[in-house]
């Protein structure tokens, strides 16, 4: 089942251990083993980011175009309040009003926040073209996993940057 499978991804990625305390008393933060064990088993293609469709893709994170998705990652903590956001989902009736490209960037925003982890799902199963902006392989994906045809560490995508995980649309 998809949902089991996501779950286990989203409560491993939320775990986190402690370590002993810093000089400041504070305790610090560490990634859960079952973490990283998770990363292990997913697949770890090479992506090569679209600058056409990432406002973060290149040496430059400080574009223009960055900006709007800085204010808009903060903008749903702040209506969060104290709880951790932990589902966004991007939609529309309507194709072409840019659902893949706030997805995309969104995440590439929220991974740029300390001990932030983002599993980005294309799960429009019709028209998928997430793995496009974020310069990643199409397959496997959701619907391969649907049809009973691979597990879900086999289209769970670790990405350049490790604090994002990727499950294509397929």
């Amino acid at each position: 089942d998809v949902r089991e499978g996501i779950s286990r991804f989203a409560q491993a990625r939320n775990e986190v251990g402690t370590a002993p305390k810093n000089g400041s008393g504070n305790a610090v933060k560490q990634p859960c083993v079952r973490f990283e064990q998770l990363l292990k088993r997913c697949a770890h293609p090479k992506w090569t980011l679209d600058p056409a469709r990432s406002v973060f893709g290149g040496p430059d994170s400080k574009k223009l175009g960055a900006e709007p998705f800085r204010t808009l990652r903060s903008r749903l903590s702040q209506i969060a309040g104290t709880h951790v956001l932990k589902r966004i989902v991007i939609t529309s009736s309507v194709p072409a009003e840019g659902k893949t490209f706030v997805a995309a960037n969104l995440a590439q925003s929220i991974i740029r926040q300390p001990d932030r982890r983002v599993l980005l799902i294309d799960a429009d199963l019709r028209a998928s073209r997430l793995h496009v902006a974020l310069g990643a392989p199409s397959t496997p994906g959701l619907t391969d996993y649907l049809r009973g045809e691979v597990d879900e560490y086999a289209i769970i995508q670790s990405g350049p940057d490790e604090n994002l995980c990727f499950i294509p649309g397929g």
